[in-house]
Order: C-alpha cells, then structure tokens, then sequence
C-alpha cells in the first residue's frame, strides 16, 4: 500500500462514526490524482467490491485492496474527472473467489 492510500486509511480507519464505502473510494481516487477536481463512483463501482461472506463493512484497506485487484484508475486531463474502469486482466473468478483465496492463504493451519 502506498503512503497516500495509508494516510487515507488512517484517517478513515480513527473516525468514530460510519464511513460509506463510496467516501473511501472518493477519498482514495482523489488523492491517487492531486489534480483531479471531481471522483465520479457509482454504486456499482463500490457494490461490486463487497463480499457475500463479509460479516461486516470490510476495512479501508481492504475495500482498497479489492479496488487494486478489480479496477483501474481513470484520469480525464480536459475535465480533471477521475473514476474508475474495470481492468482488462482481472484475478481470475469473483472478488467471492479472490477475498476466500486471500483469506485461505492467511489463516493458520490446524493440526
């Protein structure tokens, strides 16, 4: 994770009350593109980023992380509009698929 997307998720992370995902990414997109002067983030773009088997809101920095792995960032010079386009070559299968795998790999085995 980068310094600007830390100090968003600290941010987000220390605040007492509820932050919508769609704030997240808004923050984040801006920060990402200094000179933008507008995020554009439907519900989609932040929908998509959940997980069916999310107990709760997912943290920043993982609602970040997903972000990172499904989308890529989008910058218009003559509107200064950032937003965000589905990448070409994402992990293969859902974001269901990719939070099991990551979730998987980090858990501690059993014997």
């Amino acid at each position: 994770m980068d310094r600007n997307s830390q100090t968003i998720d600290d941010h987000i992370e220390n605040e007492s009350e509820f932050v919508h995902p769609h704030q997240i990414i808004t923050r984040y997109l801006l920060s990402k593109v200094p000179n933008a002067r507008m995020a554009i983030v439907g519900p989609n773009d932040w929908n998509l980023l959940m997980n069916e088997n999310d107990v709760g809101l997912p943290s920043t920095s993982e609602i970040i992380r997903r972000l990172d792995l499904f989308y890529r960032i989008a910058y218009d010079e003559d509107t200064q509009v950032v937003s965000l386009e589905p990448k070409d070559d994402p992990p293969a299968g859902s974001v269901n698929d990719t939070v099991e795998t990551t979730e998987q790999s980090s858990a501690s085995p059993t014997e």
